[in-house]
């Protein structure tokens, strides 16, 4: 459901961080023009071009990247209740009802939930990084000649290889990296400062999807836009066809400042954070519930 209505949205920010650079598949143009761009060319099918792939792929690897920081913020924690006390990941504010971490406890838990976040990432990129190519590259090709989803996936994969697969996937951790450490520290920090309004009640279930939905949207925005520049980096890097072939991320970042101006490393910053906060959100808080209940049994 999650990746059925906010496909679109990456379909959108692909085409934006490549516009106005050398690949000749897309145009330099802004949101508006390339929604245009894609009904004129494709239809609206074309916004989705790429979301079986995204469909198929999203379940296992979210469930190992959500699962994975658990397991990771529990061993960077320097105390028990910053990894939940064993209660699926809960802050010591939840479990108790009161907030009795202190501020340097705070500023720890803070620091072993960014490096919990970062070293989920480390791993679920592995899984992410050559699947992203391949959905990236069909989502802005030109109409395709291949019939199938299946069948443009196999052509891809072998006309990249496994190196073209992960081209892009250092850049990848240092975008997505960041990302991941802002994500859950926000969201574990938002999601305390929520609860300590709470207490000393215990939250509801209801209350507690509530908040994990909130907290997770606001975390995603501000990491989505805080690490957009990297980004388009990346997204030049793994789809272009020409002209950054062969290149590192820093004179591309060059050559995008001389050509383009700095605003063009920010071009996709809206659709990114559109694509990205309604998914952190929602994703988080069905993790997070589908926990609670699994714990309960």
């Amino acid at each position: 459901f999650n990746d059925a209505i906010l496909h679109p949205l990456d379909t959108i920010r692909a085409r934006l961080d490549l516009s106005g650079g050398s690949d000749p598949r897309v145009k330099g143009r802004g949101f508006t023009g390339v929604i245009r761009e894609v009904i004129n060319n494709d239809g609206f099918r074309g916004f989705y071009r790429g979301y079986k792939l995204a469909l198929v792929t999203s379940i296992p690897i979210n469930a190992l990247y959500f699962s994975s920081f658990r397991v990771f913020q529990r061993h960077f924690s320097s105390s028990p209740s910053a990894a939940g006390n064993g209660n699926g990941g809960e802050t010591a504010t939840e479990s108790n009802g009161k907030d009795c971490s202190g501020s340097s406890a705070s500023a720890s838990n803070f620091a072993a939930d960014s490096l919990a976040g970062l070293s989920a990432e480390l791993l679920a990129a592995l899984f992410w990084t050559p699947t992203d190519v391949l959905k990236q590259r069909m989502q802005v090709e030109a109409t395709s000649s291949h019939r199938g989803n299946l069948n443009r996936v196999l052509h891809l994969g072998k006309e990249l290889g496994v190196q073209g697969l992960y081209r892009g996937y250092v850049l990848s951790v240092f975008v997505w990296g960041p990302f991941s450490s802002m994500y859950f520290a926000t969201y574990e920090a938002l999601r305390a400062r929520f609860a300590r309004r709470e207490a000393p009640s215990p939250p509801s279930p209801q209350r507690r999807f509530y908040v994990s939905l909130v907290s997770g949207i606001l975390a995603g925005a501000a990491a989505g836009a805080a690490t957009q520049p990297l980004d388009c980096v990346r997204t030049r890097m793994q789809v272009s066809a020409r002209g950054t072939e062969g290149k590192g991320a820093v004179r591309i970042v060059h050559e995008i400042v001389a050509s383009e101006g700095v605003g063009a490393l920010f071009r996709g910053t809206f659709a990114r954070v559109l694509w990205l906060a309604p998914g952190c959100g929602i994703s988080l808080a069905v993790f997070e519930t589908t926990s609670l209940l699994l714990s309960d049994k």
